[in-house]
């Protein structure tokens, strides 16, 4: 019944999965901002149903990442991709996205801007170099942690013994005083 519509406006839904395209052959423009979107799998879908597609914007909802097939990528009509403001996780798993769009990234607006980690908040993870997406912990980042975790340590020991020494002394007074009672 809807296969004229050129532009559909599905923003402030709560939608939480996007993984469903309804057959709409001349759907142009999608707007799915501001839901509580965390998946997507709709790549093979849209070649599908909407095929005419030309810009998608998921704009300010909780995607953190996102594999090879679950976007329209390599849909030929796209030429607006908007996931900003949206918990994308730049590390090591998102590498392969460099080379799926690099091809037709010139006649494209693709924006997928980075949250997490924090080295790389706010940049666009298609002009990071393959050496900031990875997963390896830095040294300092180690050592920080398990110094912490020493310290947190030696605080709860040292709270234990004093706990376990100032019950000891109350109990010793409370004998002492039955004693001296009887």
């Amino acid at each position: 019944m809807l296969n004229d519509l050129k532009t559909l406006d599905m923003s402030h839904n709560l939608i939480k999965v996007f993984d469903t395209v309804p057959h709409l052959p001349e759907l142009q423009t999608w707007y799915l901002d501001s839901n509580l979107i965390e998946t997507v799998h709709v790549g093979d879908h849209i070649w599908t149903y909407a095929e005419s597609l030309q810009n998608l914007y998921m704009r300010n909802n909780q995607i953190m990442r996102f594999a090879p097939g679950d976007l329209p990528l390599d849909l030929g009509t796209l030429k607006v991709l908007d996931l900003s403001n949206n918990e994308i996780h730049c590390d090591c798993r998102m590498k392969w996205i460099a080379s799926a769009v690099v091809e037709d990234k010139a006649n494209r607006d693709i924006v997928l801007k980075c949250r997490y980690l924090s080295r790389v908040n706010g940049k666009d993870l298609l002009s990071l170099p393959e050496e900031e997406l990875n997963c390896n912990i830095p040294p300092g980042k180690i050592i920080f942690i398990v110094s912490m975790a020493a310290i947190v340590a030696v605080c709860v020991g040292l709270i234990a013994f004093f706990v376990v020494r100032s019950i000891r002394r109350r109990f010793k007074i409370r004998r002492a005083t039955k004693s001296d009672n009887k």
